[in-house]
């Protein structure tokens, strides 16, 4: 997933901020959509790169994980596939973070959680 900046300067959040990811769920087996990543509910997911390789860039790809602001959207997304489901997760405070043009953040941190969306 690639996410087109809406602002330069990643912006730093003051308190914990709720996002709903889209995560691949096979037989309990819990992925990331796009690079596969194996991971645990109650995880915290780590971005790739420092977020300072995106400052010169007008996208974040490896320099964030991400996930949507909105639930709605969020689960509108996941019906291109049935495998794909959504999951609440927290962006924690004291986190760097890029929204979107399509009510998409990646932030450096997040926070997975058990708690299923419908």
């Amino acid at each position: 997933m690639c996410l087109i900046k809406q602002h330069w300067l990643p912006r730093f959040s003051f308190k914990d901020k709720v996002v709903y990811k889209i995560i691949i769920a096979r037989n309990n087996d819990y992925r990331t959509p796009f690079l596969s990543i194996k991971i645990n509910l109650g995880q915290v997911l780590y971005a790739k790169r420092h977020w300072f390789f995106t400052l010169f860039k007008k996208s974040i790809e490896g320099e964030g994980v991400h996930a949507y602001c909105d639930k709605t959207k969020a689960l509108y997304r996941s019906k291109m596939s049935w495998d794909e489901i959504v999951i609440k997760c927290i962006i924690p405070k004291f986190t760097f973070y890029w929204l979107g043009y399509d009510r998409e953040i990646a932030s450096t941190k997040l926070l997975t959680t058990n708690q299923f969306c419908k």
